[in-house]
């Protein structure tokens, strides 16, 4: 961010004709469990939904969804 912090700074004053605008970058660590896994398989990421959606089980079994 160092290297392109004037330069983007720069652009963006000029292109939305702003001189007031600033940039305050920040540093934000993300939880390093499953973030990075690759998902592959169909299977693997309907897990990974459903994890995140609690009603994905069930839209599955009421449409009576299966992986091809």
């Amino acid at each position: 961010m160092d290297r392109i912090y004037n330069e983007l700074l720069f652009h963006l004053k000029k292109y939305l004709d702003n001189d007031n605008i600033q940039i305050h970058p920040e540093l934000i660590k993300e939880d390093q469990s499953n973030e990075n896994m690759k998902l592959y398989t169909d299977e693997e990421k309907y897990n990974y939904l459903q994890k995140k959606n609690k009603y994905l089980r069930k839209l599955r079994q009421d449409f009576d969804l299966d992986f091809d």
